[in-house]
């Protein structure tokens, strides 16, 4: 007889969580097990086999700057996309920033970095404080673009705008170019966390206005712990991490050889066959809004439902049924369904989602019902969506 949990294993499990982190492509794998195996040299080091090691680095680096439209020397590796955004906030303060614009709806990583560089003030002289403003947006979670010109019309103080470029939560994309071009205008840099569009986007960094760019490696089918931080030659960024002259002194420490061949490896994948996959996971996005919108009573949180406004791999719904998120998440779990009520980087602890109470405040029309993010990938069929669809209306 099986045990509970021999039996979890072995029944049908349709992963759709796939903002959080993805399955990493079978050549993905490969590729780290015969870089760890043949190319085993520190990259720092001044004989055959860390020669060998560097090639390889800088060849993921070539790579990732040409599919991106950046310079090599622009590309930096990080651990990920929380590191990319860290480096890019905490070297404000050392450039000259005076304020960063963001949102109450961005990743933590941004969030919570905002509120731990204002507190750090009091350790600063008053020259060298830092702000935090927020840009409004509307309940479903556009930004004011009106206020944030507004915004940064009124200062003369140095601004950095820290914006994402898709929400994690609701699926939102921004307008880079337009934020961008507001950015110029006044003289601001512009941050961007493009974690969740990284790989399933085109990002022409040649043409786009944007000074940083955070990726993170698991989001598009490559390994986890890596990323890369974009960096526009001129901006003046300074090092967040120092101990070695890693990154061009950039990022100290001994680069992770196999994780960055294989970051490059599922980049280049993901653009090669970006139009394809698009279009299939486009086809079962529509499909999971049909079957969830006979749900008498359903909400489709932010601009799910705008095809050319929200991500083409993400819907966030909440259910007409007073039942926490947790508690839903158990039950389409154990039912074979994996998804999410939000962000997953808060260390696997479910608390009520921060952006779906920002986007509807205490007029919120259904207090109390669970919010599921639903993310599908090119690894998703039409099986798994029918699957999850009647897991989902049995909560109901």
């Amino acid at each position: 007889m099986m045990d509970n949990n021999t039996e979890h294993r072995h029944k049908r499990r349709v992963y759709l969580d796939n903002s959080a982190t993805t399955q990493p492509y079978p050549e993905v794998i490969l590729k780290m097990g015969q870089v760890m195996y043949d190319t085993y040299g520190n990259p720092s080091s001044q004989h055959s086999a860390g020669h060998d090691a560097r090639i390889t680095v800088e060849q993921a680096r070539r790579t990732i700057a040409s599919l991106t439209g950046a310079l090599p020397s622009e590309i930096f590796f990080t651990s990920g996309g929380t590191e990319s955004d860290n480096t890019v906030l905490r070297a404000a303060r050392g450039m000259g920033i005076r304020r960063i614009i963001s949102s109450h709806t961005e990743h933590h990583a941004v969030t919570a970095t905002l509120g731990a560089i204002v507190a750090e003030n009091a350790s600063f002289l008053p020259h060298m404080n830092i702000s935090a403003e927020y840009v409004d947006l509307d309940t479903h979670g556009r930004i004011d673009m009106a206020g944030l010109e507004n915004m940064l019309r009124v200062s003369d103080g140095k601004t950095l705008v820290s914006l994402m470029h898709a929400n994690n939560e609701t699926g939102n994309l921004y307008d880079l170019k337009a934020i961008g071009e507001l950015c110029r205008k006044y003289g601001a840099l512009f941050h961007t966390d493009a974690v969740q569009t990284a790989g399933h986007y085109p990002l022409d960094l040649k043409e786009l206005p944007v000074d940083f760019l955070s990726a993170s490696a698991h989001k598009f089918h490559g390994p986890k712990g890596v990323g890369f931080l974009f960096a526009r030659s001129g901006t003046g960024l300074r090092p967040m991490i120092s101990g070695g002259e890693q990154e061009r002194g950039m990022r100290s420490g001994t680069e992770n050889v196999p994780a960055i061949a294989a970051m490059a490896l599922a980049f280049q994948m993901g653009h090669d066959d970006m139009d394809a996959d698009r279009e299939h996971v486009l086809s079962l996005k529509k499909r999971l809004l049909e079957g969830l919108s006979v749900i008498n009573g359903v909400r489709f949180n932010g601009l799910c439902e705008c095809e050319d406004e929200s991500m083409y791999s993400l819907v966030s719904v909440t259910l007409p049924v007073k039942k926490d998120s947790g508690m839903a998440l158990l039950a389409l779990d154990m039912a074979g369904v994996e998804v999410s009520a939000g962000s997953a980087c808060m260390s696997g602890a479910w608390r009520p989602s921060e952006v779906i109470s920002r986007l509807y405040g205490p007029s919120d029309d259904m207090p109390g019902c669970p919010t599921l993010r639903i993310s599908m990938s090119k690894f998703n069929t039409t099986d798994d969506i029918d699957f999850a669809v009647a897991a989902i209306r049995k909560l109901v």
